[in-house]
């Protein structure tokens, strides 16, 4: 094997920890370090499932680590609790990975790290899950709130909400349709091209594009590959952003000439979109309170040609 070859598994540690601990943008973070580290499109793949897999079920995999271990779980240092997610999602989620690889590639990666003494906690604990026949057991039914919540990875207060709006069967039905990752939407930029153009473009170099029934200017992708590596993208054709950011403009409706806020902006798609809804004519500000956020914001627009938004730093008032 070569050793100076990149290893998905810490790359993916390595997202992960930026997303947990420096609040970074998951899709960023994860395009750029495929895109600098030059992974196979085999490697590319395996660790976005892992980035993707603990990120869709980070409650359900903690539920499962608090069922094996003696240390409560907030008290479990952040590194060894990512690596620990990633073991689990290996043993129980991701039937191609063999049980003794997932094992002995995690203790590497807490040693790579220097986390010598959480090595053996690691271990023990992944030695475990892959020994026990039931991996782990869901919370009692009777609770149903965190029985929800752990098997479908969200959140207590919102599966809360929903239960006392909808209902249990109408929660469960909107619980089974959030729950994996959602398909790939772009937005086509209308200042640069049409739909009809970009889908040709786009499957000159491979991808596969399909208009959306919701959104004539939404596309749906498949086998993209790393994003960033499209001409198109270069080419400030398109940007990624999902359906309901899409519709939320659709519905505002902007027109040229107008003057709109967007607080909390960052990565700022609702604000490009309004944008091409205004062909780039009026005022968008674009706020958020980190300085980072509004640079890619603008790195995003320059891509883009779009001139009307302006960004600046606000908090509170």
């Amino acid at each position: 094997m070569n050793s100076n070859k990149p290893n998905p598994r810490n790359l993916a540690f390595k997202v992960l920890f930026s997303v947990e601990k420096d609040g970074a943008y998951s899709a960023l973070a994860l395009n750029n370090s495929i895109k600098e580290n030059k992974l196979s499109s085999l490697d590319a793949a395996f660790m976005s499932s892992l980035v993707y897999g603990v990120l869709e079920r980070k409650i359900t995999l903690d539920y499962i680590i608090k069922q094996y271990s003696k240390i409560p779980l907030k008290k479990i240092e952040l590194k060894t609790k990512i690596i620990l997610r990633m073991g689990i999602l290996q043993l129980i989620f991701m039937d191609k990975i063999p049980d003794s690889a997932a094992v002995n590639e995690s203790v590497k990666l807490a040693k790579k790290h220097k986390l010598t003494k959480s090595a053996g906690f690691i271990n023990g604990i992944l030695r475990s899950v892959a020994r026990t026949e039931v991996k782990y057991k869901l919370p009692d039914k009777k609770n149903k709130v965190l029985y929800l919540s752990v098997k479908y990875s969200c959140p207590e207060k919102i599966v809360e909400l929903w239960l006392s709006s909808y209902g249990q069967d109408i929660t469960e039905r909107i619980l089974k349709s959030l729950f994996g990752r959602p398909a790939l939407t772009a937005r086509v930029n209308t200042l640069k091209t049409t739909p009809e153009k970009l889908i040709e473009e786009l499957e000159s170099e491979g991808v596969t594009a399909e208009r959306s029934e919701v959104d004539k200017n939404a596309l749906v992708l498949n086998n993209t590959g790393s994003i960033e590596r499209l001409k198109a993208f270069k080419e400030g054709k398109l940007y990624i952003q999902d359906l309901a950011s899409q519709l939320c403009v659709k519905a505002l409706n902007p027109k040229p000439r107008d003057i709109m806020l967007d607080v909390c902006s960052a990565p700022g798609g609702k604000s490009f979109t309004s944008a091409q809804y205004m062909e780039n004519r009026g005022k968008i500000y674009a706020f958020d309170i980190y300085p980072h956020k509004l640079e890619l914001i603008k790195k995003t627009a320059d891509r883009l040609g779009i001139s009307c938004i302006n960004t600046d730093i606000r908090d509170k008032g």
